[in-house]
């Protein structure tokens, strides 16, 4: 009798047990079904959580030779590319950008993310757009804060299926190289006021000689001007983590540095052009000795724009501008400047 009362509570015991892992995944199978999908609309990606950001694409006339994915800089948007996709959309290829979380029209705008989030998105991003054009080479295009996030989504373990990069004065200006006044006031400001915000002019840089570029910055409602001192934080330490990353790059690189740049200074782009002189990367440098922080956007851009055009077609191809520099010379030019 004993014996049969124990099996029937086994029985019962693994009934349970039965019904309780059934009930567990069809739980499970209910969150992943409710998890959204990432998926680019006409007008927006929407991310791995649901998150909405805005995009823009320009595409050339019948089926693209090309893709190229466009990250914008710190406190700027996605329309930053207008001239540059527009110039490379009537050559065949189909450009997209959106605004990073944070910035531009998202929700968050003025808040910083987080690193990963970035390189999150940058990520499903290209897959996505992999997928919408299975077989065209897609190549990023990285500006300032946007080459930072450019280097980190390469340099992952496991990193989304592109061709290659395009980094404009990308921004690897890390805390080694800083001023100490800068490096105490962020250390002091992270910690007593996170979310003071700091006005955008009181420091004198111009990123362009061109005025309506300059207008451009002052005014223009999409571009953040006052940056909360936990922004000014989190876009120090991914400068950090990107020149960290840069031993991990493998990508065709094309790296573009102007003399005049008032935002990342020469010192800066030097040393990650050493650490670069590391890896595998097939990487080029090309310097325009009159060039301004937004390289595409100011005096001499066809030049660069023409630079750029000629790379993606053909990473090994000359250049039509004479700026290329070996790592000798990209020293003399940049490291004792």
């Amino acid at each position: 009798m004993n014996i049969e009362n124990n099996h029937a509570r086994h029985r019962h015991a693994l009934a349970g047990c039965v019904m309780f892992i059934a009930l567990l995944l069809a739980a499970l199978g209910t969150l992943a079904e409710d998890k959204p999908r990432p998926r680019l609309t006409d007008d927006a990606v929407i991310t791995t959580d649901g998150y909405r950001l805005p995009l823009s694409r320009w595409l050339p006339d019948g089926e693209p030779c090309r893709v190229v994915l466009g990250l914008h800089g710190f406190n700027d948007y996605r329309e930053t590319f207008d001239n540059l996709a527009s110039h490379l959309s009537a050559d065949c290829t189909a450009f997209y950008a959106y605004d990073h979380r944070g910035f531009g029209g998202t929700a968050d705008r003025g808040h910083w993310p987080g690193r990963a989030r970035l390189v999150n998105d940058a990520t499903n991003v290209a897959e996505l757009l992999r997928a919408r054009h299975p077989g065209k080479p897609l190549y990023i295009v990285g500006e300032s804060m946007g080459g930072a996030i450019t280097i980190l989504t390469l340099a992952q373990d496991y990193p989304p299926p592109v061709d290659g990069a395009v980094l404009l004065a990308p921004g690897v200006w890390t805390r080694d190289v800083q001023p100490w006044y800068m490096r105490t006031a962020l250390w002091l400001g992270i910690r007593l006021a996170p979310g003071l915000e700091i006005p955008n002019d009181l420091v004198d840089v111009n990123p362009s000689d061109d005025p309506d570029v300059l207008e451009y910055w002052q005014s223009h409602p999409m571009v953040i001007k006052r940056s909360r001192i936990a922004s000014l934080y989190g876009v120090a330490n991914l400068m950090d983590a990107a020149l960290a990353a840069t031993d991990h790059l493998q990508q065709p690189l094309l790296v573009l540095y102007g003399g005049a740049d008032e935002i990342i200074p020469s010192g800066a782009t030097c040393g990650f052009l050493e650490r670069l002189a590391q890896t595998s990367a097939d990487w080029r440098f090309v310097y325009y000795p009159e060039g301004h922080h937004q390289l595409t956007r100011y005096s001499g851009e066809d030049q660069t724009m023409a630079d750029i055009s000629a790379w993606l077609q053909s990473p090994q191809a000359a250049l039509p501008f004479d700026g290329q520099l070996s790592l000798a010379e990209a020293r003399d030019e940049l490291c004792d400047s």
